[in-house]
C-alpha cells in the first residue's frame, strides 16, 4: 500500500502555472500527487510549448480523456492499469497496454514488476523481460539516480541502465563510471 500525505504537492495549483514554466525544457514527467487541474494544465502547457508530456498515473484513480488526449506517453503499473481500465484483473498485458492507448495517450509502458514492461508506441505491444536484480551497496557520493530498480524500457542500454549497479553484489563504488554497457545482456 502505497499512502500520500499531500502537504506541499495541493499548492501545486494551475494558476501557478505558465508557459514560461516550460522554456528549453524537453520533457515533462507528472503524476497524481498534484491537483488533478493542474496536472490537466501542465498536459496542455507542455503539448502548446513542444515538450514531450510523460504521466505516471499514481496514484491510481480514473482520468478525463482531456488529460489523456495530451499524454505522449502513459506509465502505469498494473494496478493503476487496471483503475484507468476500469475492470477488477489486468488479464493479458499486451491486450492491456492496446485498451490503455485507446484511452488517448500517444504510447504506453504498463510496468509489470518482475515480470518486466510493455511498451506500446506504434500498433504491436512489446514484451520487456525484467533484468535480474541481486543484492547492491553505492556509495553515498555517488549518483543518486543510480538507485533504480531493473526492468526499465527502450534500447538496450537504457532497458538495462536501472539494472546496470544492480548486476553485482557488493560495493561498486561511484557507480556512474562504470557505466559502460559492456557485457549487458541483450
Amino acid at each position: 500500500m502505497i499512502v500520500v500525505a499531500p502537504g506541499a504537492n495541493d499548492r501545486v495549483t494551475e494558476d501557478i502555472l505558465d508557459k514560461s514554466m516550460l522554456a528549453g525544457i524537453r520533457f515533462v514527467l507528472a503524476q497524481l500527487e498534484i491537483p488533478l487541474a493542474s496536472v490537466i494544465k501542465a498536459a496542455k502547457l507542455a503539448r502548446q510549448e513542444g515538450a514531450v508530456f510523460i504521466l505516471d498515473p499514481a496514484p491510481a484513480r480514473s482520468l478525463p480523456r482531456d488529460l489523456l488526449a495530451h499524454v505522449e506517453l502513459a506509465h502505469p503499473n498494473e494496478s493503476e492499469a487496471v483503475t484507468l481500465l476500469g475492470v477488477r484483473e489486468l488479464g493479458d498485458p499486451l491486450e492491456a497496454a492496446v485498451k490503455l492507448k485507446a484511452l488517448g495517450p500517444k504510447g504506453v509502458v504498463l510496468k509489470l514488476g518482475g515480470e518486466g514492461a510493455v511498451l506500446l508506441e506504434e500498433d504491436q505491444p512489446i514484451l520487456v523481460p525484467a533484468y535480474e536484480a541481486v543484492p547492491w551497496t553505492l556509495r553515498p557520493q555517488a549518483t543518486p539516480s543510480w538507485r533504480f530498480r531493473s526492468g526499465a524500457v527502450g534500447g538496450k542500454v537504457t532497458r538495462a541502465g536501472g539494472a546496470f549497479c544492480l548486476r553485482r553484489s557488493g560495493d561498486l563504488g561511484d557507480a556512474p563510471w562504470r557505466a559502460t554497457g559492456d557485457g549487458l545482456p541483450p
